[in-house]
């Protein structure tokens, strides 16, 4: 069985049984929640999985998770009623986000996850909303904290021989 979160160890017979499911599913959601499980036990990462079956890694570990509560069965219900939403599904909503995210700019994918469900009555998390960012093509990185020097000799450059202001009498 399961020993911890981070182990995936299967017993030897049930990634044999997960790739005869694979085999039979018609379901390319299920399909996709079998091989995250079946990559998993074989020494895969979490980011590795996920990347290529294009999810978040928090996505991967959940179906995991459901395997290993409820077998094939909990990897079927997963996003039928058990977790998940319905997402952003028709292609003119995709086309709607991209086009408000090239006009408007949003410090977090919390806040993008806001206006969605403001504007399509959707709801996501906040790794959910980075998942469907990624899918569109949006990387998020984190700004260095620091001073900003600019390119030498542009205006927003900042003089090296800047002496400090002298401090009026009485303070120190």
């Amino acid at each position: 069985m399961i020993v911890g979160m981070l182990d995936y160890a299967l017993p030897p017979d049930q990634p044999a049984d997960l790739r005869q499911a694979h085999r039979r599913t018609r379901d390319k959601r299920e399909a996709d929640r079998i091989k995250a499980v079946v990559l998993l036990a074989t020494s895969w990462t979490a980011e590795a999985v996920a990347e290529v079956l294009l999810v978040d890694p928090n996505t991967v570990h959940a179906h995991f998770k459901h395997y290993g509560k409820r077998g094939l069965e909990g990897l079927r219900r997963v996003g039928d009623g058990v977790g998940g939403s319905v997402g952003l599904r028709k292609a003119k909503h995709l086309v709607e986000l991209d086009a408000h995210l090239q006009a408007n700019l949003y410090l977090s994918a919390k806040a993008v996850a806001y206006w969605v469900k403001e504007t399509f009555g959707v709801s996501y998390t906040e790794s959910g909303m980075t998942a469907v960012l990624r899918r569109l093509g949006y990387v998020y990185k984190k700004h260095r904290l620091g001073t900003w020097q600019g390119r030498p000799g542009s205006a927003n450059a900042i003089p090296r021989n800047v002496r400090p202001y002298p401090q009026s009498p009485g303070s120190g």
